[in-house]
């Protein structure tokens, strides 16, 4: 006998359109073999309250069930055993995604299109929490974009005025974007070919023609060059 890991977190079942306001966390007595008692960790746990039919807005004492997912790892006693939960109405908001740019793209390089696949998520959870949200985000690296086309997948972020993220649900929680990189100038090292004119006075002719530099740089848009 042993104790497995702390703050094991409890999950709600059956919550239906009501959830838990707070997040409830436990800790277990477990019997197995010395060598898997060792290497337990919370994710061989899991913890659960069924939450249907309590009131909203009343705390309620729920029992806290806790399965074990390793063989031969029997749960005895679960700390504590029952936990007080208070249940609020599940709110549903639609928002916008925001792409979130950080860095920069490479010298010389702009972008051409974006495409965001989804353009709006709906983001539920708690009232105060979905107060607090004022942004959907998909955080994109600028400085890891290359010429042609670039497909970037991600989650979405869902933070507040400051910047932190706020524990909501975003559906769908995944989502693209397509940019499109072209470069805006290309230089390029063309000879310089002297162009003459006219005819040489009578007795001569030209035997050698320099021209210094050989060659210059060119640069302009890429479609032009």
């Amino acid at each position: 006998e042993d104790g497995a890991p702390a703050s094991i977190v409890v999950k709600p079942v059956n919550a239906d359109r009501l959830i838990p306001n707070d997040e409830y966390r436990v800790s277990v007595d477990v019997e197995g073999r010395e060598a898997d008692l060792k290497s337990l960790t919370v994710d061989d746990f899991e913890a659960t309250i069924d939450v249907k039919g309590i009131p909203a807005n009343t705390p309620t004492e729920v029992p806290v069930r806790v399965t074990s997912s390793r063989n031969g790892v029997k749960v005895l006693a679960v700390h504590p055993p029952t936990v007080s939960v208070t249940v609020e109405p599940l709110i549903e908001q639609e928002f916008e995604v925001r792409l979130n740019p950080t860095g920069q793209l490479v010298a010389g390089y702009e972008v051409a299109d974006r495409k965001l696949e989804p353009l709006t998520v709906k983001v539920s959870g708690l009232q105060d929490r979905i107060n607090n949200v004022t942004s959907v985000d998909f955080d994109v690296n600028l400085s890891a974009l290359r010429e042609g086309t670039n497909v970037i997948e991600g989650e979405f972020r869902a933070r507040s005025l400051v910047g932190n993220e706020v524990g909501v649900t975003v559906t769908p929680n995944r989502g693209r974007v397509t940019y499109t990189v072209r470069q805006l100038n290309v230089t390029r090292s063309v000879p310089v070919i002297a162009a003459t004119s006219g005819v040489v006075a009578p007795g001569y002719r030209i035997t050698n023609l320099v021209v210094e530099p050989a060659t210059i740089s060119v640069s302009g848009p890429a479609d032009r060059m």
